[in-house]
């Protein structure tokens, strides 16, 4: 299992940054950009899908499905806390929006993706 999660970890890595805050941008006034969170977002929910794929493809424990993709859901915040703290232009109104916009999709889709799931027993 932490040989599993660490690759996920590892995979989730390559794209935090590309996926919440550098991800393509939309233009709603000339001078302002944000990103549109559902095209940015959508590699990592693709990392996510085959994570979760995998495991129901191979029968595993509800509780195992809903621990890692909490321990996910903590990585990926953390992960982006850490950046956002350590990166001094990432420390701007324009980048919180883009994060909070990407993260709110995020939830979504994994809202959407709880009601797949089997339930806890």
């Amino acid at each position: 299992y932490n040989i599993m999660v660490t690759q996920i970890y590892d995979e989730l890595d390559m794209y935090l940054e590309e996926s919440f805050i550098n991800g393509g941008e939309l233009v709603f006034e000339q001078r302002v950009k944000f990103t549109d969170p559902h095209r940015s977002v959508e590699v990592t929910t693709r990392v996510l899908e085959k994570v979760l794929d995998a495991f129901l493809g191979n029968y595993c424990a509800p509780v195992i499905i809903h621990q890692c993709f909490s321990q996910l859901v903590y990585y990926i915040s953390a992960s982006l806390f850490n950046r956002v703290i350590t990166t001094p232009s990432y420390c701007s109104p324009r980048i919180g929006l883009q994060i909070k916009m990407s993260v709110s999709h995020l939830m979504t889709w994994l809202h959407q993706k709880a009601s797949e799931l089997p339930l806890l027993e």
